[in-house]
């Protein structure tokens, strides 16, 4: 579950650097927010394809411990 944990990390430096790419002009902010839907729909297919292979296959569950 270490993986979840660190979305919010991940966020706070995705936002840093959007607004640092903003602030050398880089990538105007006004440009971003058209693209806002992309980011959800990204999102949505990761959970999407999470929840697919979570369960499929025998080798899914958790690694015999070891003799």
């Amino acid at each position: 579950m270490a993986r979840q944990d660190n979305w919010g990390g991940a966020a706070l430096i995705l936002i840093g650097v959007v607004f640092l790419l903003s602030n050398f002009g880089i990538v105007p902010l006004r440009d971003l927010y058209r693209f806002w839907p992309l980011i959800l729909i990204g999102i949505g297919a990761r959970m999407l394809m999470r929840r697919r292979g979570a369960g499929s296959g025998p080798d899914s569950g958790p690694p015999p411990p070891p003799p």
